[in-house]
């Protein structure tokens, strides 16, 4: 069920206000035109912030970073208001956030997006290559810097950012679980290994989110299998 209504936030308490869509534009794919140019997104923890939800809040504080990312946050913004915000745009519930509520986070951030419903590293690096950053979705325990879990099958579904490749082409991930504000980062095969394992609730995909040229946008979703 979705969680409770708190208290009303208004745009001052958390530092910037909701952008105003504009009028309607054509629907594209992220990697077929040019994206805006994003500056580097910060590493935020989801937890420590007492909204209620901090346990479940890692899709909120994904898009979070990637609203800072693209401006559309400030960077002086309460941490804990904004994953507040994006929390009730996304009917976050204590079970999390499905697919469709990432969608409405970032629609309510107006921050175009891209999602497939398959983890493959050719996929995530052709989403980086365009410019954006990617929201990758599977098993938490399968994480090399996570717990191990309690069975071997146990499977905890959770969202990480990946914001670029570094020079050895690893994938470098902003994991809102760590609390040391550093990135992480992940092989194609260990990034591929996240996606692959999938629960009864939602099934692991990816999620380009970026800011197209104006004019355009994209809100989009391909089925398409890997190859």
């Amino acid at each position: 069920m979705p969680l409770p209504p708190g208290p009303r936030i208004r745009p001052l308490d958390w530092g910037f206000e909701r952008p105003k869509l504009g009028t309607p534009r054509r629907v594209q794919q992220l990697h077929t035109h040019q994206l805006v140019e994003s500056s580097p997104p910060p590493v935020l923890s989801q937890l420590g912030h007492d909204t209620g939800f901090d346990e479940v809040a890692c899709a909120p504080t994904c898009m979070v970073m990637a609203g800072i990312a693209w401006g559309v946050i400030p960077r002086t913004a309460s941490v804990r208001a904004a994953i507040m915000a994006a929390g009730r745009w996304g009917s976050t519930s204590r079970a999390g956030t499905t697919v469709e509520g990432l969608g409405k986070i970032a629609e309510g951030m107006d921050i175009d997006f891209e999602q497939r419903p398959y983890v493959t590293a050719a996929g995530v690096r052709e989403l980086l290559d365009a410019g954006a950053h990617v929201i990758v979705r599977g098993n938490s325990f399968v994480l090399p810097w996570s717990d191990p879990p309690d069975e071997p099958d146990d499977f905890s579904s959770h969202v990480v950012l990946v914001t670029r490749q570094d020079d050895q082409g690893r994938f470098v991930v902003h994991d809102p679980y760590v609390t040391d504000g550093e990135p992480r980062t992940l092989t194609a095969e260990a990034l591929e290994h996240f996606g692959e394992a999938k629960d009864n609730r939602d099934r692991p995909f990816i999620m380009g989110v970026a800011k197209m040229r104006s004019g355009l946008e994209c809100r989009t979703y391909h089925d398409r299998r890997p190859r």
